[in-house]
C-alpha cells in the first residue's frame, strides 16, 4: 500500500494588514493569485473591522484566509496574531495597496535562502506612473525622528540598506520569534522600525532585491487625531527603548506642548495618555 503523499508547507506566509480597504485588497490578491510559485505561499489577510465588505473577501479568493478583528487593532498586534498563525519559514508584510509582478516572491525567497547573512529582504517598488517609489530610508535617531524616505539604489544586484518599508518586506520568521514577536507597546506606528533596528543590532542585513518588483499606488495619508498621537507614542517608544528614557521622555513631551499651543486639545489629550491603535481606541 502507498503512503499518502504529504503537501509540502508553504515556504512563505503572506501578511496583509487590511482596513476598509477592499478596492485595493482585490488588486492585490489577484496579483497574488496569478503569481508564479502560488503554491510555495499562503495569504493570511489580518482585517481590522472593516465595514466596507473587505471582511468577506475570502468568498472571492478561496486560496486566502481572512482573521477577521473585531475593530482596529493596529499593525503590530494585527502582525502578532497573524504570525503566530502563519506556518512559513519567512513572513512576508505586504500592504493591501501593493501588487507585486509575477515572480516577485520566488525572487525575494530565493534571495532570502542563498543569504545566511541576510535576515530580510525587499523589492523594487515603483509607483502607476513607473517611476521608483520613495521607500528606503535610515533609521530614526533623536534629531531625525521622521527621516525622509528616498528611491531605492539605482542598482541591478542585491544591496544591503538600512530601513526598507514594510509596505513589501519579506523577513526570518525565526528572527521574529527570537525578538518574541513584535513588541506590543508599539501600535500600528514604529513597529517596522523596530524590526529593521533589532536586524541591524543583531549584525544581520536587510538586501534590497531589484529582481522582484511590485506597483505601489499611492494612499490616502492617515491623519487625524488617533494616528497622529500613535505615531508620536511609537516615536516616542522606539528612542526610549533604543536612545535612553529622556530621549524618549523628551520627544514625547515637545509634541504634546506643540499640540497645546496649536490649540489641538483632543491631539494633545490623546497623547498625554500615551493613545495608541491596538484595539482600545474604539473604532477609529
Amino acid at each position: 500500500m502507498e503512503e499518502a503523499v504529504k503537501p509540502v508547507p508553504p515556504q512563505v506566509s503572506v501578511l496583509i494588514y487590511s482596513r476598509n480597504s477592499e478596492a485595493a485588497l482585490r488588486r492585490c490578491l489577484s496579483a497574488l493569485e496569478a503569481s508564479k510559485g502560488r503554491e510555495r505561499f499562503e495569504v493570511l489577510v489580518m482585517d481590522n473591522g472593516s465595514r466596507d465588505g473587505s471582511q468577506q473577501i475570502d468568498a472571492e479568493f478561496p486560496g486566502c484566509t481572512v482573521l477577521r478583528m473585531p475593530r482596529n487593532f493596529g499593525w503590530t498586534r494585527a502582525m502578532n496574531i497573524g504570525m503566530r498563525t502563519a506556518v512559513g519559514e519567512f513572513v512576508f508584510f505586504l500592504d493591501p495597496t501593493v501588487e507585486l509582478e509575477n515572480g516577485a516572491i520566488p525572487a525575494l525567497a530565493a534571495a532570502l535562502s542563498a543569504q545566511p547573512e541576510a535576515t530580510a529582504v525587499a523589492p523594487f517598488l515603483r509607483d502607476e506612473a513607473g517611476a521608483p517609489a520613495p521607500s528606503i530610508r535610515v533609521l530614526p535617531k533623536p534629531g531625525n525622528v521622521w527621516p525622509e524616505p528616498a528611491a531605492p539604489p539605482a542598482v541591478s544586484e542585491q544591496v544591503a540598506v538600512e530601513f526598507p518599508n514594510s509596505a513589501a518586506l519579506l523577513v526570518r520568521k525565526g528572527f521574529i520569534q527570537g525578538m518574541n514577536y513584535i513588541d506590543q507597546r508599539y501600535g500600528h506606528a514604529f513597529a517596522d522600525a523596530e524590526i529593521c533596528y533589532q536586524i541591524r543590532r543583531a549584525g544581520k542585513k536587510i538586501l534590497f532585491v531589484p529582481s522582484a518588483v511590485g506597483v505601489w499606488r499611492s494612499t490616502e495619508s492617515l491623519s487625524h487625531d488617533t494616528y497622529e498621537a500613535d505615531r508620536v507614542a511609537g516615536a516616542a517608544t522606539f528612542l526610549g527603548k533604543h536612545f535612553g528614557f529622556f530621549a524618549g521622555f523628551s520627544f514625547r513631551l515637545g509634541a504634546i506642548l506643540r499640540s497645546f499651543l496649536s490649540l489641538r486639545i483632543g491631539l494633545a489629550a490623546s497623547m498625554l495618555s500615551g493613545q495608541k491603535i491596538d484595539g482600545t481606541q474604539g473604532n477609529d
